[in-house]
């Protein structure tokens, strides 16, 4: 099964249930070749959550699941340690965290512990629990939905530090009209399809092997860090992206080819994946909070970096 394959084919299963997220289940097997972790950022009643489980379904392995709320404690994501009355001795036991696939539901409700005990897993791929740690499952891939803050009572705001572990932060397709009486007609009396796993672990390792064999060219370098460069420059911008930032976007942007069934990176790939990259990541001046967006920053950096034009015969 090709990149492209894999993509079509989870379309197909997720679209069962999911309509017009065809965008947003793109991004997502970009996210997964890459190797990357995904923030899902909208309003509640979209299908951030729906969206995230049906992914999972689509590939054979297991998912783990953190629902977040203040009372859930690190050890509720990582695992811990308890006495066996009959080996008498300590025995670990895995948290979600050890699933491949792991959905940690409005993570901005969970504290500022028991989020960092799972970036932790999401940075070194592993987790330590009383002073040992414990290597995590290949491949692993968080999936984090969270409502907007500004929407929403008793949330914590995730710290830019911790934001800095998604590669890409995305917000839910809205439906057409034609889309929303489409939905409202199939769910008539009709019951949830059953989601169907269209590929291994096995084949998913493969994939992202090859994400890897994705080439850029001189002039594609020099646009991606030229953008980079941009953001740290940008008069509205306080703090632009860092270099991890900048490889996330290379790395994403290989994972884009892939799936459009190309061995080479275009200058387009780095335009349509730049804002999922860079914008959660940006910090504004205070002042510009007031009059601009980051989206609406962030687009103002890719005008003003011009877009090399990419002969390929």
């Amino acid at each position: 099964m090709t990149a492209k394959e894999f993509m079509d084919a989870c379309k197909g299963e997720i679209s069962k249930n999911l309509i017009g997220k065809d965008t947003a289940i793109e991004w997502m097997c970009i996210a997964l070749l890459a190797k990357g972790h995904v923030l899902i950022d909208d309003i509640p009643g979209t299908g951030k959550s729906e969206l995230a489980k049906s992914f999972a379904k689509t590939i054979s392995g297991s998912l783990g699941r953190i629902q977040g709320t203040p009372d859930v404690m690190p050890s509720d994501v990582t695992g811990f340690h308890y006495f066996d009355q009959t080996k008498q001795t300590f025995i670990f036991r895995e948290g979600p965290v050890f699933h491949s696939l792991v959905l940690m539901d409005e993570i901005n409700r969970a504290t500022p512990k028991t989020q960092a005990s799972l970036f932790e897993a999401m940075q070194e791929r592993q987790v330590t629990v009383d002073g040992e740690r414990f290597a995590l499952p290949t491949p692993f891939m968080v999936m984090a939905t969270q409502n907007p803050t500004d929407l929403q009572q008793g949330t914590y705001i995730l710290p830019h530090a911790q934001l800095d572990r998604f590669s890409i932060k995305m917000p839910m397709e809205r439906l057409s009209y034609e889309e929303e009486l489409q939905l409202i007609r199939r769910f008539q009396g009709e019951d949830y399809k059953e989601i169907n796993a269209v590929i291994d672990l096995e084949r998913i390792r493969q994939l992202q092997t090859n994400v890897s064999t994705v080439t850029l060219s001189e002039d594609v370098e020099k646009y991606l860090l030229e953008i980079s460069q941009e953001t740290r420059k940008h008069e509205s911008i306080e703090v632009g992206v860092s270099p991890r930032a900048t490889l996330n976007l290379m790395k994403i942007a290989q994972a884009r080819a892939l799936v459009h069934e190309r061995l080479f990176v275009t200058p387009d790939d780095i335009y349509q994946m730049a804002p999922l990259v860079y914008t959660h990541r940006l910090i504004l001046k205070i002042d510009v909070h007031m009059r601009q967006s980051p989206e609406e920053v962030m687009n103002d950096v890719l005008s003003r970096v011009k877009v090399p034009v990419e002969n390929h015969g």
